[in-house]
């Protein structure tokens, strides 16, 4: 099999091609009809590679997981680089991708293709949950290919960071229920302990709403997997407070939460979106948060002040925003609104 991107062609080596290479890459690339690279392995990367050629054929029902994968250069038929998996997939579902690329061919975009293409292969076979990687902190460039592969970090060392790309996992939203409020107070607080905007008490904030007057059933939603609870969602009732004593209705987005390994999937999108559509059938015109902008723009929310709308506490406005569910439902709403 081969696995083909815009501009690679990324092969994995059969054992014959596998043994060549220990022999030399040379060899490896006359078996494979490439233009000549003049690369060679270094003693720890000769190793590694012995090691896995053992493991290949230890597990030849799992060969390619332990071979390596030849990436070339179509353009130039040439070897640019390789990858492997470590291993194949442990008990946790989990396979390690390990990768490097010649010197005359990075900060090109060439391995970003590769673990991108690679690991979408990966997470595409039976009994893979996700694809891991280990990068060392004094190596900016790794990190920045993992990055943009949509990796996030969940593991450091002395002297490592560990990434990872989870499968996207098969979930449905729906409604809480009580018998999920202690997983849910669990949810919020693990979530928000890697949150850029917090202040640690995210999840009895929550359980203060559910037991407040403001709490509408309809609008308090999880994400859920066959196995566990993975975000949730409260739309609450909110209220500004107009200079004629009078209120307007809205609602507040108070918290959102998604457990740190299924974020970067969409799911938090969907949560909001699916509040949105609910609120819209119940009638309510406007949503209201206190929140990080560079995430919540995206979905259309900006300042409050840019209604005309203040807050009542001391917190710079660009961190309070609003939506219209229904167009121009702002226009004539002044006064001040507490998302406390």
């Amino acid at each position: 099999m081969i696995i083909e991107t815009n501009r690679l062609k990324i092969v994995p080596l059969t054992k014959e091609q596998f043994q060549l290479l220990l022999l030399g890459t040379d060899k490896m690339e006359q078996a494979l009809g490439l233009a000549p690279s003049y690369e060679s392995m270094d003693e720890d990367t000769q190793m590694a590679m012995e090691y896995n050629y053992k493991e290949a054929l230890k597990y030849p029902d799992s060969y390619l997981w332990y071979t390596n994968w030849q990436i070339i250069l179509k353009s130039e038929n040439k070897a640019i680089g390789s990858a492997c998996f470590k291993y194949k997939p442990n008990e946790y579902g989990q396979v390690e991708i390990g990768y490097g690329t010649n010197s005359d061919y990075r900060n090109q975009g060439y391995m970003t293709e590769t673990v991108k293409a690679l690991s979408e292969w990966a997470l595409r076979q039976s009994g893979v949950n996700s694809v891991i990687a280990e990068t060392y902190k004094d190596n900016p460039a790794s990190m920045r290919v993992l990055e943009k592969c949509r990796m996030v970090k969940y593991k450091v060392t002395d002297t490592s960071l560990w990434w990872k790309l989870n499968n996207i996992p098969n979930y449905k939203i729906r409604q809480e229920k009580e018998t999920d409020y202690p997983e849910i107070y669990s949810l919020i607080k693990t979530a928000f302990e890697t949150a850029k905007v917090k202040d640690g008490d995210e999840q009895d904030f929550a359980n203060g709403l559910r037991n407040s007057e403001n709490y509408i059933p309809e609008l308090a939603l999880v994400a859920e997997t066959k196995d566990m609870l993975i975000g949730h969602i409260m739309f609450t009732k909110t209220y500004v407070l107009q200079p004629d004593n009078s209120k307007f209705e809205g609602l507040l987005i108070a918290p959102l939460s998604i457990l740190f390994e299924y974020r970067n999937m969409g799911i938090g999108s969907a949560l909001i979106h699916e509040g949105f559509r609910l609120a819209g059938k119940l009638g309510y015109k406007a949503v209201f948060l206190c929140g990080d902008p560079a995430y919540y723009n995206r979905f259309g929310f900006r300042s409050t002040a840019s209604f005309g709308i203040k807050y009542a506490h001391d917190v710079p406005e660009k961190y309070i925003m609003a939506y219209e569910l229904v167009k121009g439902a702002l226009d004539r709403v002044i006064g001040t609104i507490d998302c406390q």
